[in-house]
């Protein structure tokens, strides 16, 4: 079988009836054959209410009708499979109504369950890209250790990079927070990496997420990788276009959309806030997404903890302590969002008032901060609850303690006070 070296794509005869409707893509570098015949048995074994209608593989297209379950509506589904400029597998897919009943986005649900079903029924792709006008490249893989690299100075060993990628509602009637924790410790021949998330809802922690793995060298260990039910999707410049999370029937993703505001400091520290979309089985839920970036040296310790707060649309906060060592300040800095205003934040300190005695760890664990910073006129009081603690190893007699916590509470900025909710991460011993 031999696909088009032109995908239907390219047709612009047919751009207007495409933009009309509802087209979503991916891109897999994998061979076109496994990607057409996996797109076929997806629609004749898997998908109850379709019918195929027509699949010509020189065109590389597929035209399928979708019936609805309670409502009888129908329309079609077209896929577009071809190679780009760059030999890989590019996938195009949009739906049209085939009938007067409104589809209230059903055709756009469908298809976005069949390519999360294709990218499934794909294990070798360790890669999802989302193509670009011209067309876009596959993300270099990590380095052979066998093969000689030139390593950038701040990727040699002895590094460790983290990424925090937070979702949360900015509702304190439906809240919701899933964190994912990326970390990568660059060392002699290698990288090891971490990935773990949570689930926060209804006062409770669901972890969904814990993959600890070994890789080889690579000149950028920072760059997160997919491992096991963690996919991501990215565009052509490397930028997140998803993280998502599956495994049988099991979905869940996270999708950053326009960015708010960004903050970058000198010490490899870097915060975004974005406006995102989480997607839980059928459900989307709109929210932020606080993308936290930092670097450190890994025999100084590990860095410090971080927390993030919202109250709707009227604030928007992350700060981080910087690593965690005698040597360095122990000082938060960030970056709020307040009344759609940029404030950097430098100076501000989190003085704890309370704790509780966490007994796996032998340790007591904060609970209840008081937050200054003067320069920027901003103060709060801040409460844990719904924690989530567990107790990491060492020689005693107190351990490290590792947890994310929900937090409530108010902050006042400029005189005037905000209800607050939010997370913390904490870091404590380690």
């Amino acid at each position: 079988m031999t696909p088009g070296l032109t995908p239907v794509l390219e047709d612009t005869a047919d751009l207007a009836t495409r933009r009309a409707g509802v087209s979503q893509t991916r891109t897999y570098a994998v061979p076109f054959d496994r990607v057409w015949h996996a797109a076929l048995d997806l629609i004749d074994r898997r998908r109850p209410r379709w019918t195929l209608q027509r699949a010509d593989d020189l065109p590389g297209a597929i035209t399928a009708e979708m019936r609805g379950w309670l409502l009888p509506w129908r329309a079609e589904a077209r896929l577009e499979i071809g190679l780009d400029a760059n030999g890989q597998t590019h996938v195009e897919m949009y739906s049209m109504p085939l009938s007067r009943m409104p589809l209230f986005g059903a055709g756009r649900r469908q298809i976005r369950r069949f390519l999360l079903a294709l990218d499934r029924a794909l294990p070798v792709v360790v890669w999802l890209l989302i193509a670009g006008v011209g067309g876009c490249t596959a993300p270099e893989p990590e380095s052979d250790p066998a093969v000689a690299t030139e390593v950038p100075a701040d990727a040699v060993p002895g590094r460790t990079f983290e990424r925090a990628l937070v979702f949360t509602t900015t509702r304190a009637d439906s809240a919701i927070v899933v964190p994912w924790l990326f970390e990568a410790r660059a060392r002699p021949g290698g990288v090891d990496r971490t990935a773990r998330a949570w689930l926060g809802r209804n006062s409770t922690w669901e972890p969904f997420l814990d993959e600890a793995w070994e890789g080889p060298q690579s000149p950028a260990p920072w760059r997160l990788l997919p491992h096991g039910p963690l996919r991501l999707i990215v565009d052509m410049d490397d930028a997140l276009v998803r993280v998502a999370y599956q495994t049988g029937s099991r979905n869940l993703e996270i999708e950053p959309g326009e960015l708010l505001t960004e903050w970058n400091a000198e010490l490899n520290e870097s915060i975004a806030l974005m406006q995102g979309r989480l997607f839980l089985g059928d459900a989307s839920t709109p929210g932020v997404i606080f993308d936290l970036n930092r670097a450190h040296e890994t025999a100084l310790g590990t860095a410090g903890d971080f927390m993030l707060l919202t109250s709707g649309d009227s604030v928007q906060m992350m700060l981080h302590a910087p690593q965690q060592s005698d040597d360095i300040p122990r000082g938060w800095r960030g970056i709020t969002r307040v009344d759609f205003r940029n404030i950097p934040i430098d100076d501000a300190a989190m003085e704890s008032t309370a704790v509780r005695f966490f007994d796996p760890a032998r340790s007591e664990v904060p609970t209840v901060w008081l937050l200054t910073a003067p320069g920027a006129a901003l103060s709060g009081s801040l409460t844990a609850v719904d924690m989530l603690l567990e107790a990491g190893t060492g020689e005693g007699p107190q351990f490290p303690v590792l947890g994310i916590s929900m937090l409530q509470g108010t902050l006042i900025f400029e005189g005037r006070e905000y209800r607050v909710q939010g997370l913390y991460r904490h870091n404590q011993g380690i």
